[in-house]
Parts: structure tokens; sequence; C-alpha cells
């Protein structure tokens, strides 16, 4: 009977604790999911697997499940009340100190997923074990993997993997290591390789394979410029990036400076970028925008664009064509986007395609339509220096990833660089200020019998909670104005801020039977103390930041923000300092 009611009251902190950690995610945007097996597999192009045997595997490093990852958090906490039963056995057994058979596991690098066992490696965590007996099944696979491995980073690892069955980088050169924080990184280098390649073609006039290309490209491209990189210790200036990440960077302050000296090597390039961008962060920023501004065309650019019109041919097929851009360097770019198109027609159609060929499909599928949305959209006003080159060269480069719809493309560049954005944020922020004022109470004013439907709904026993409701929708219908560029109607706000922040949190506290716990609350109650602390929570990229400025510097208020969430946290347990419900009165019981 002792362990029955030891294991039950086990299973309540457990699920005590997955609320908490499901709320937190939800509240500050940090990964709370186990990784599920078959997208994992899928992803990473998995190899053969090899039987390891019992071996005895750390239990922080079990990140995933093959068929019950949504019944368990990342942490194995159980998310889901019906598998009480089952925990709280598995519990019992613990307690008795009886021998349970090991869980499998499959095995990805330094990473665990549960075959069969996922109870057992849920209690023996819960009781802060750090090891469990596992019979491990290991699957192969050419990107390196870790146990601090997410759902975003997934994404990341799955196009590395992409990369290396294109590339085969990792058999021609296993010191190579690749790695991005940011997606779309790897179909850039693929793009990269395949300029590399055109251009030895045309130096060596000869057919060049795609493993020569990628060999030459790694060895005489992309490893002088990290080597730049490590030897001015740029990874320390940019403490989040990686020397992938900072390669593209240089890659690109590279088709800058080739606007002033079309000669200049990568390794130039990477000396030149180490050396203006180590600076002051305000500096660098300010420099790379006086670059862009300050590229003007030079009496080269009539010479660059007529050497371009005679490798493309263009001026003859395309009669019509107006290509313009300012500076030496955009017409090599340009050069290069048709060979990238020329090197994926070629593969899409399985035979080689001539360069005016490409050259046709590129203006007509590629430049063409973007140059068609920047005519209909005058954006050519805002650039009064430049010219419609330019503009499809900023726009193209700035989604290399593709896939998105071009007036999308378009639209996105035109928020993001041109005073249009500028002015209309400006316009809804007096709109928003001046809707706030003595003169206008409320931005709901107009909407009141709605907002009174909506209160009816939503009663709170907190001192001034529905003005806060109020408050929120109001800075919700701002900022949601602001996203879509376009007036929002307080119905319309109203509803948006109840499907899309309300709901979540209140589905939470419903899954989770807070209330049980707040007998004099209610759940709109909950929601308002929840969305309190939510903002004073550090965000979950600034919470080791804080952490480890506190540990260096020691400053009180940065340990005070470091020491936030352990706050809140040391809240939620006194809140939870109260008499248990009778022994013999069941959870599930007590809850309904």
């Amino acid at each position: 009977m002792a362990e029955f009611t030891a294991a039950r009251e086990s299973f309540k902190r457990a699920r005590r604790k997955a609320l908490w950690n499901a709320l937190l995610a939800a509240l500050t945007g940090r990964p709370n999911q186990l990784l599920a097996w078959d997208e994992v597999k899928d992803k990473l192009h998995m190899g053969g697997q090899i039987y390891r045997g019992i071996q005895q595997v750390p239990i922080s490093q079990i990140i995933g499940s093959v068929n019950r990852y949504r019944d368990f958090d990342r942490a194995f906490l159980p998310a889901q009340e019906f598998t009480a039963d089952r925990w709280r056995g598995i519990s019992r057994a613990f307690y008795r100190e009886e021998n349970l058979p090991p869980v499998t596991l499959y095995q990805i690098g330094e990473t665990y997923f549960v075959l069969d066992g996922n109870h057992r490696v849920s209690v023996a965590r819960e009781r802060g074990q750090e090891f469990i007996d596992a019979e491990v099944i290991e699957a192969q696979t050419r990107v390196p993997i870790g146990p601090d491995l997410n759902a975003s980073d997934l994404e990341i690892k799955g196009e590395y993997a992409d990369f290396l069955a294109r590339t085969h980088l990792d058999e021609l050169h296993p010191e190579a290591a690749i790695e991005f924080t940011i997606a779309g990184g790897y179909q850039r280098l693929l793009e990269h390789i395949a300029v590399h390649r055109y251009f030895m073609g045309l130096e060596q006039q000869c057919f060049i394979s795609e493993a020569e290309a990628v060999t030459d490209w790694y060895i005489h491209l992309y490893r002088p410029v990290v080597d730049v990189i490590e030897a001015h210790e740029l990874s320390k200036e940019f403490a989040d990036r990686t020397p992938a990440d900072l390669y593209l960077w240089v890659i690109e302050h590279l088709h800058f400076l080739r606007e002033q000296d079309a000669q200049i090597t990568a390794e130039e390039a990477a000396e030149h970028f180490a050396g203006r961008y180590t600076a002051n962060l305000l500096k660098r920023a300010a420099h790379l925008i006086g670059e862009l501004w300050k590229a003007t065309a030079g009496a080269g650019a009539v010479d660059a664009r007529t050497e371009f019109l005679q490798q493309t041919q263009l001026h003859i097929s395309r009669p019509g064509q107006q290509i313009q851009c300012t500076g030496e360097g955009c017409y090599q770019r340009l050069l290069e986007h048709i060979a990238v198109h020329r090197h994926f027609m070629g593969l899409e159609q399985q035979r080689e395609v001539s360069l005016s060929i490409a050259a046709n499909d590129w203006y007509d599928n590629l430049y063409q339509p973007i140059i068609a949305v920047v005519r209909e959209e005058a954006l050519l006003q805002e650039f009064p220096d430049r010219e419609e080159g330019d503009l499809y060269l900023w726009i193209s480069e700035r989604f290399p990833e593709g896939g998105r719809p071009i007036p999308e493309m378009v639209d996105a560049f035109t928020r993001q660089h041109t005073t249009r954005a500028a002015q209309q944020a400006i316009a809804q922020l007096q709109a928003f200020q001046n809707a706030a004022s003595p003169e206008r109470p409320s931005l709901l004013a107009a909407d009141e019998d709605d907002l009174s439907q909506l209160e009816a709904a939503l009663p709170v026993t907190i001192p001034g909670g529905h003005q806060r409701l109020r408050e929120q929708i109001a800075e919700h219908r701002y900022y949601l104005g602001q996203q879509q560029q376009r007036h929002i109607s307080a119905a319309e706000a109203q509803e948006d801020w109840y499907h899309h922040i309300y709901q979540p949190v209140a589905q939470l506290i419903r899954q989770y039977a807070v209330l049980a716990e707040f007998p004099n609350r209610t759940e709109t109650d909950l929601y308002l103390w929840l969305m309190e602390h939510r903002r004073r929570l550090p965000t979950a990229d600034e919470t080791p930041l804080l952490a480890d400025l506190a540990a260096q510097q020691g400053g009180p208020p940065l340990a005070r923000a470091a020491d936030l969430i352990q706050q809140l946290l040391a809240r939620i347990t006194t809140t939870f300092e109260e008499p248990e419900p009778p022994a013999e009165v069941d959870l599930n019981d007590a809850l309904t």
C-alpha cells in the first residue's frame, strides 16, 4: 500500500512539472517536444542498422520516441493523463526494487530514441536516475547529431544530409565539417559549387565532373576563407554563428568589394571583412550600408554590360531587353545567376544546356517576372540612383532558397527596405497613440457591445481584470495591423486574439486541470496571471546570456534577471504547498 501511495504522488508531481514545462514553452518559445523517430529517419537519410547489445545509456541523451512522442514532453514527463495507470504501475515496481527488463533504443550519433520502454524511461528520469539499461540498435547517418537536437535544428540537419548525399563531401574530404545555424545555407553552397564548376569549365576548356568541382571549391575557395576567419578569431566576435555562416557573409561582402575591384580574391575579401567588421556593431552596420549605397556606375559598367550581352546573346534573342545595373560587379553576379540556372536546368533535363539557352530561360522565368512586379509597384522611385537590375539582384539574393511567390518576395523587400513601410508604421503608431489618448480611452469603445459579450464569456475575479483584457486586445489589434499592413476592426482583433492568444494558453490550463489547484479562481484569472509572468521571463535566447553575464560580472541587475525563472518556479512550488486531498481519493476523482 505504501508503494501505491508513493507511486500516485510521484505521478502527480510529474504531471505538475509537465504542466509548467508546457506553459513555459508556450510563453517563451522553448522546444518541449520529443522528436519523432520516423521524421528524424526520413530527414537524415538513415543507413544500415547495427545491434550494439545491452549497454548503460545516459537518460539525458534520450530525446525522442518511435510511437510515444506525443505522450511525453522533452524531459520525458507524462504529458497525457491516460498514461497514469501504466506510469504508476512502473513506478510501484521501482519502489519494490523489482528487476525490470532493459528498454530498447535506437541510437543516432550521441542521441537515443525509445522503441520500447517509454514509461520505464519516464519513471527512471523522474526518480533522478542518470543511466538505464538498454538494448541499443545503432543507425548510421552522415550528419553529426547531439542531445541538444530540436525540431528547428532538425530542418537544418536534414538540409546537411541532402547536401552530403548530393556532393559526397564527407567522402571526398572526411575532415570537412560544414554546419549552419540558419536554414537555406546548404542550398546556397550548392549554387556556389555550380558557379565554380561553370567557371572551371570555361578556364580549362573541358568537362568538369561534379566531384572535381566539389573538391576544387572546398580546397581553393571554402577552406581558404574559413582559414582566414579562424585566424582572425571571428567566431568570438559572432559567438552565435559558425564558420560556415561567416563564410556566406564574406562571400556577400566579396560581391560588394568587386564592384570597386573586380580582381579581388575571396581570401582578400575575408581579410577585409575581418578588418572592417570586428569593431563596434554600429560601425559595422553603418559601413555595410555605406558600401551598398556608395557604389555608383563607373566607366567600366558599360564595358561589363557589353561583355555580359556578348556572352549571353540576350541582345539578339531578346532584343527588347533593358537589363541595366550599376557598378562593375553586378553583371558578374548576373552571370553567376545564369550559371546556377544553367546547372539546375541540366540536372532537370538530363543533358548539357548551352549558355544562351540558359540565359533565355533565366530571363523569361526568373528575371522578367521579378522586374514586372518591380515596375508594377514603381519601386525605382524609392531608389533614384539605381537600375532595375540592381533591384532584381537585391530581391533574388535575399530569398536564395526560392519557392516563394514573386509578388510575396517583392512585397517583403518593399516592407523591409523602403520608406513606404516606415511611413505606414509611423501612421499606424500615431493612430494607436491617438486611440489610447484620454480623448478616446479605449480602442474598442466603438464596439463596446461586442466586448461586453466577451467579458461575460470570460469571467474574472481579479480587480481590473477585464480592463487588462481590453489592453491586451488593443495591443494585439495594433500589431496585427502592422503585420498585415491594413486596418483591423475591433471585432476582427478580438476574434484573432481569442483564438490565437487566449485559447492556446487556456487549453493548457484545461489539459492539466490547473483550476483544481485554484478553486477560487477562474480560467481567465490564471490566463492573466501567466501572461503577467510571461513579460518578466527572459526569452530562450536571453536566459543563458544573462546567466553568463551574471556569472562573469556579478552585477545585481543581471543576477536578478538570470534568476527570474527560478523565482517563478519557487512561487509555483509555494502555491502548491497546500493540503493534499485525502490519501484514499484517487487523482482522477479529485480532478473530476
